[in-house]
């Protein structure tokens, strides 16, 4: 978009409910460059407030939060870093 400014780095901690929301918009406003801890699991009652779909059951909220800026940024030049821990 010309003449807006890039995004600065951020850190998310927590990728749960009100965090996958958060990361969501930030990554579709140009986000490109984070890092995202949690080290909880997407299970079946989370689907109900998260942006996670069936097939992220049961792997790491940070896994989820990867595919969404893979997806959205296309070219690679993203810069993700995730912790499980």
């Amino acid at each position: 978009v010309s003449g807006v400014e890039q995004m600065k780095p951020f850190a998310l901690f927590g990728a749960g409910a009100l965090g996958s929301a958060i990361f969501n918009s930030l990554v579709r406003s140009g986000a490109d460059d984070v890092f995202v801890q949690d080290s909880d699991r997407l299970s079946p009652h989370n689907l109900a407030r998260h942006t996670g779909q069936i097939e992220d059951l049961y792997s790491h909220k940070t896994e989820h939060a990867d595919r969404i800026i893979r997806a959205v940024v296309r070219d690679g030049s993203t810069r993700v870093e995730t912790n499980n821990d």
